[in-house]
């Protein structure tokens, strides 16, 4: 979820830095929308079609970002999605890890939440397991399951809005396929690489890509 608190502050900045422009105006508009769990608010306002309003956005929810501890993020989510995984029969299942990264944590946590969902959702036995690895200077956070995987011709496709691998005939009552083309946008906010490997019927491993931070001396 973004926090109401970081989503104010941004929009503040927004505000100073445009001006009371028609961008900002609608900004300000879509302020009693942010305390309702709605991220997609902050992407919409992202997408203005000025290349230079856009950039600017980025720009400054990038100097957003600090250090963020990332075992307990992450055990907070795989926790909150613990039983619906039990519910299936699959295990859940986290590798400790004493790294940090470089990130704004809540929308870290809604990257990862949405990875775990997907995750979870196309996998019908066996489970989820979420590590930390490194990725030369970075650290890649990764979400592995044993689900249906992807295929190939598909791999291109599973971030754009709305699609789904299992709902061709976009039956709403399945979802409406914004998981992972939220993940995506959040990716390309934060300067987070999202990287994906899967073949199908032999589950997939999605990864996100983050600086690595020093430990807080007040953690």
């Amino acid at each position: 979820a973004l926090h109401p608190e970081f989503v104010g502050r941004l929009l503040d900045r927004l505000i100073v830095e445009f001006g009371h422009n028609e961008y900002t105006a609608g900004i300000e508009v879509w302020r009693e929308h942010v305390r309702v769990d709605r991220p997609e608010v902050l992407l919409s306002a992202l997408r203005d079609p000025r290349p230079t309003a856009r950039s600017k956005a980025i720009d400054l929810l990038a100097e957003c970002t600090s250090g963020v501890a990332l075992q307990p993020l992450i055990e907070r989510v795989v926790a909150m999605h613990r039983p619906g995984g039990h519910a299936k029969g699959l295990s859940l299942r986290l590798i400790p890890t004493t790294a940090w990264g470089e990130s704004d944590a809540y929308l870290l946590e809604r990257m990862i939440g949405n990875l775990i969902s997907n995750a979870v959702r196309y996998t019908s036995e066996g489970g989820v397991v979420v590590g930390v690895r490194r990725s030369g200077s970075d650290w890649r956070i990764e979400i592995r399951d044993s689900g249906i995987g992807i295929a190939r011709e598909q791999l291109s496709l599973i971030f754009q809005e709305f699609y789904q691998i299992d709902n061709p005939e976009r039956d709403a009552g399945k979802g409406l396929g914004m998981g992972l083309a939220i993940v995506a946008r959040l990716g390309q906010m934060l300067n987070h690489p999202i990287k994906v490997c899967s073949s199908a019927g032999l589950g997939s491993v999605f990864g996100i890509i983050l600086p690595q931070a020093p430990p807080s001396i007040l953690a």
